[in-house]
């Protein structure tokens, strides 16, 4: 829905997008549709700032955010595990394992990333150990998956322009260089790229 919101501001302008908001509204509560719809809208960037772009917040607070974390160690361990599985490949638990240290932050698209390039290696080497899963990781960043990182970025340059895009891009990097990053160095980055506080 934010990416929505944000192609119709680009394309058809402010107006057309509170429109938009404002049906989308009318219809969820529409009495016909009430009772047997559930509207469930999804976005890797948060509907919020989105609307507060277009309109005010009251056109979406019968919303309710459900936010999705990434899944236990043991869940990830299991979803890796059963992704293989689907392509004949076993691993054993100590290389699982190893597959979901190097991840970090255990969430199904990564997984089903690393999966693919584990199944390739396989394909290729007919055994799987920890050089394999390691070179399973270098390939992840091939070009060949340029498809599934190319419409994150593109939908962060959508939605962020100019100052906050480049804010927002150094906050990435940091962060996937660093693995965390302070409440100074955000309001000092803020500040750099001029982003009130």
């Amino acid at each position: 829905l934010p990416q929505t919101i944000q192609n119709i501001l680009d394309k058809e302008g402010k107006e057309t997008a509170q429109q938009f908001i404002q049906r989308n509204r009318e219809l969820r509560h529409h009495k016909n549709v009430l009772e047997s719809v559930s509207f469930i809208y999804t976005g890797s960037v948060s509907l919020f700032p989105m609307v507060e772009k277009v309109t005010q917040l009251t056109a979406i607070n019968d919303l309710r955010t459900v936010e999705l974390n990434p899944l236990t160690y043991e869940q990830a361990i299991e979803f890796l595990r059963l992704l293989l599985e689907n392509d004949n490949v076993t691993l054993e638990n100590e290389l699982l394992e190893y597959v979901i240290s190097k991840i970090g932050w255990l969430i199904p698209f990564h997984l089903q990333l690393i999966q693919q390039e584990i199944v390739d290696v396989f394909e290729t080497e007919n055994n799987i150990n920890k050089a394999s899963i390691d070179r399973s990781f270098d390939q992840v960043i091939h070009s060949r998956n340029k498809p599934q990182f190319e419409p994150y970025f593109s939908r962060l340059s959508k939605i962020f322009k100019k100052e906050e895009y480049d804010f927002v891009m150094e906050i990435l990097k940091y962060v996937a260089i660093k693995e965390s990053i302070d409440q100074n160095t955000i309001y000092d980055l803020g500040v750099k790229y001029n982003i009130p506080s």
